[in-house]
């Protein structure tokens, strides 16, 4: 039996990081150490505010 804190808080929308394009690049060279992670939150803490 699994207790509900020990059930998972967010779900990952990408699979490990997203990297820009190499079109994205050529436009922004900044942009080549960018890395873009995504999450979607599926259940609350119960923690923080009051």
């Amino acid at each position: 039996m699994e207790l509900d804190e020990h059930k998972p808080t967010f779900r990952s929308l990408t699979r490990g990081a997203e990297r820009p394009t190499p079109d994205e690049i050529a436009a922004n060279p900044r942009a080549a150490s960018a890395k873009l992670r995504a999450a979607e939150k599926i259940r609350s803490t119960g923690r923080g505010a009051a």
